[in-house]
């Protein structure tokens, strides 16, 4: 019966209300609209020399973006976290703002947020 609930969750609704469970970049799901962020934490995520570590993740996203911060002002959050996964609902306005980017890449078990907060 769990299953059966957990597969009504995870694939019939998301299908009925047409958003999907992942995007075309397997096992990853991502939220992200700006591709700078977007291409930047790629990097991050598929370089082995930093992917396995999450502080390692965290300066490589702060040193590569350093420069995009400075230019468009304001306070930035970078968020690198593993085995933890933050629930919740991305809606359509932060899907597709130039200054909110989530990460989820489940094969690596790391969440990655970059947002402008200010």
């Amino acid at each position: 019966m769990r299953f059966l609930t957990q597969f009504i969750l995870l694939f019939t609704i998301p299908f009925l209300f047409g958003k999907s469970v992942s995007t075309d970049i397997s096992p990853e799901v991502w939220y992200c609209n700006n591709t700078l962020l977007k291409q930047t934490v790629a990097r991050a995520l598929s370089n082995d020399a930093v992917n396995q570590n999450i502080d390692e993740i965290q300066a490589y996203l702060e040193n590569s973006l350093l420069a995009y911060f400075t230019e468009t002002n304001g306070k930035w959050l970078i968020s690198v976290s593993k085995f933890h996964r933050v629930s919740g609902y991305i809606d359509d306005a932060a899907a597709n703002s130039k200054t909110f980017c989530a990460i989820n890449d489940s094969s690596l078990e790391v969440y990655v947020v970059v947002m402008r907060v200010e």
